[in-house]
């Protein structure tokens, strides 16, 4: 199925979901343009010097918030695409928020975007552990969701009521065939002491691994990985590749595409803030911004969501 006969053929999609699967693609490609240059073996140690020498920290307290040209410039396409569409305001990881220049304020779209999470891994040559992340969101809650991993060509996206699917196998550069969109569901019914679950720890210090309710449930889980990217962990939470995960201390992009597409496939996936003591409303998320720092995430199916909860919550 070619990319505009997808589009014909989505009658029903809304034009937001087409226009954040079109970011996806187009950024995706650049993101992997930028990997082959920098980490193909004919490239002289002088080009990739002076690639790994684009590379700057954004917080100059948290060597962790790296960043490059290939997140500036998967930044830029999914801006430009987003605020060619329409009404759409932009809050991205990189720029921050981007209005374009005639808005009509009584019907604006916020777009929540991490144009490429797991940077590090980028930059290193760990290949497939990195993506981007897209959110419409319309009144104070998800519109739809898309989540991409450019390596694996695997994009899952949700639409609000409407469920979440997967199209894989893409050929974009060859601009071929799509696969028929795959509905999907999270139908692991793992408990805790069965799970393989994501442990991050975001932007705070890896000594929050050691607090008690976390080390307590860490050792009940069959395995614990840690992909050193959220995006990641969420996309194989949501593919049923991992049962769960749970993470403090992260941004609002890092979560917002991934809440809506475990959602609408079944699963579970809240935020905590004010010391993982208060759960926030879908209405309090959609006002988060650049300096949010959400307390803690969890996300699984049914069973070990639970199961993950009443442990954060004992103390």
């Amino acid at each position: 199925m070619k990319l505009e006969r997808f589009f014909s053929l989505g009658n029903s999609m809304d034009f937001s979901t087409k226009t954040a699967i079109l970011a996806a693609i187009k950024a995706g490609k650049r993101i992997r343009d930028n990997y082959r240059l920098l980490h193909q073996m004919e490239s002289s140690p002088q080009i990739k010097k002076e690639r790994l020498e684009q590379t700057w920290i954004k917080e100059e307290k948290d060597p962790r918030t790296i960043s490059s040209r290939a997140d500036t410039e998967s930044d830029r396409i999914i801006r430009e695409t987003f605020l060619s569409a329409g009404n759409f305001v932009i809050f991205t990881e990189e720029s921050g928020i981007s209005t374009p220049e005639h808005i009509d304020t009584s019907s604006w779209k916020r777009v929540v975007v991490d144009p490429l999470d797991g940077s590090k891994n980028f930059l290193v040559g760990l290949w497939g552990l990195f993506g981007i992340s897209i959110e419409v969101e319309e009144k104070n809650s998800a519109l739809c969701s898309v989540l991409y991993n450019p390596c694996s060509e695997e994009l899952i996206y949700a639409e609000r009521g409407k469920g979440a699917y997967l199209l894989k196998n893409l050929l974009f550069e060859n601009h071929g065939e799509w696969k028929t969109p795959v509905s999907i569901s999270i139908h692991t019914q793992a408990r805790l002491g069965e799970s393989r679950i994501y442990v991050g720890h975001g932007k705070a210090n890896p000594s929050v691994l050691a607090r008690a309710p976390l080390v307590s449930m860490i050792t009940k889980t069959v395995e614990a990985v840690n992909y050193g990217s959220c995006i990641i962990g969420l996309i194989s939470v949501a593919l049923n590749r991992l049962d769960g995960l749970i993470s403090p201390s992260l941004r609002y992009w890092d979560i917002a595409a991934a809440r809506c597409i475990i959602r609408e496939a079944g699963g579970y996936a809240e935020i905590w803030s004010s010391d993982w003591k208060y759960q926030l409303t879908d209405a309090e998320c959609a006002q988060a911004d650049e300096k949010s720092l959400l307390s803690l995430v969890v996300a699984g199916n049914k069973l070990l969501f639970k199961e993950m909860v009443q442990f954060i919550t004992a103390t």
